[in-house]
């Protein structure tokens, strides 16, 4: 039942959201509702004046970023989902020239083997292992330049 309560609390936190000051958005592709509610209280926290769109998967993230006429400067993403997965999304973002620019920081519990596939992509600015705290997100978020234009991709920090 206390799970219950904290998932319904932190429901009414991510639905009173910072205004949006910026033309940025930020995508956060994760299937699982408890992760995604703690990433986006993070951000509310973080107060970045961003738009941020939830995902429940890698499909409909491909989706968004197709049509969205925001520019995004953030993915957050999940690599073990139904469908198409996160290595395979990262395969599909990487082969965009423009899209390709979009820094990402992945928030996974996968193993090693597929983190290290999921490496292999530019573009990864950090990797955040499940279980995590808030701080731990801010802090990864806080390492990456959301300015657009992008800048040159950073190398990927464990």
């Amino acid at each position: 039942m206390q799970l219950d309560a904290k998932l319904e609390e932190l429901k009414e936190k991510v639905n009173k959201k910072p205004p949006v000051t910026r033309e940025l958005q930020i995508i956060i592709v994760e299937d699982e509702l408890p992760c995604y509610l703690l990433i986006e209280e993070a951000l509310h926290f973080m107060n970045l004046g961003c738009l941020s769109i939830h995902a429940e998967n890698a499909e409909k993230a491909i989706k968004i970023l197709e049509e969205s006429k925001r520019p995004t400067s953030l993915i957050i993403l999940d690599l073990l989902m139904e469908g198409m997965g996160g290595v395979k999304f990262l395969s599909w973002l990487t082969s965009h020239p423009v899209l390709s620019m979009i820094p990402t920081l992945i928030i996974t519990g996968a193993s090693e083997k597929i983190i290290s596939e999921a490496l292999q992509y530019d573009g990864i600015y950090a990797v955040v292992h499940k279980p995590f705290t808030l701080s731990t997100v801010t802090e990864a978020v806080k390492r990456i330049d959301l300015t657009w234009p992008l800048k040159p991709k950073q190398p990927a920090r464990r």
